[in-house]
């Protein structure tokens, strides 16, 4: 995911905008749903911290506090972009042509640059949204997050569906072989 986040150009706002959004997802495990149903709104200082607002399925509102590196990838697309007072307005926008638009970048388009920017950064193609909420959770874990803090960020009512999620038993290290001996 690192090489996937320096690979893309913050020369324009496209650039800003899709690390923003990858950025998002990563470090709240939220769903592409999620995300791109937000509103600048939803993005919002409280108590000296900045907090993102998802709208999850069956209408549930989940609040995640944004970490630093988050807010430094949010602040400067939202700057770029002047937006930051349009509240109604979607907070992750379509671009055709490079151009902001007024409307909300769907699901689909926000799968298919992923999938764009993972292979322009020579990463497999099965990279996407699933991959950046899998990694997330992974990551959390690995830093000594617990399951159950787990299932809270990412938002599942049952826990099983968070040790899906969980890749870190799927790794199988070089010292691990190396025991096989004949």
């Amino acid at each position: 995911m690192r090489t996937l986040l320096d690979s893309i150009d913050t020369s324009a706002l496209i650039g800003l905008r899709d690390r923003a959004l990858i950025g998002f997802m990563l470090y709240t495990v939220a769903r592409i749903g999620a995300a791109a149903r937000m509103r600048v709104r939803d993005y919002y200082e409280e108590n000296d911290m900045w907090v993102c607002r998802l709208h999850e399925k069956a209408g549930k509102l989940h609040l995640v506090p944004a970490n630093h590196v988050l807010e430094g990838y949010m602040h400067e697309y939202l700057d770029v972009a002047g937006i930051w007072e349009e509240k109604n307005s979607p907070l992750f926008r379509s671009m055709p042509h490079k151009q902001m638009s007024g409307t909300r970048l769907f699901e689909q388009n926000a799968l298919d640059m992923i999938k764009r920017r993972a292979k322009k950064a020579g990463l497999p193609d099965w990279i996407g949204n699933h991959v950046c909420r899998t990694t997330g959770i992974t990551r959390f874990l690995e830093t000594g997050g617990t399951l159950e803090e787990a299932a809270n960020l990412a938002n599942h009512a049952d826990m099983r569906t968070t040790r899906i999620y969980d890749k870190r038993d799927r790794v199988i290290r070089r010292t691990s072989v190396e025991r096989i001996v004949y």
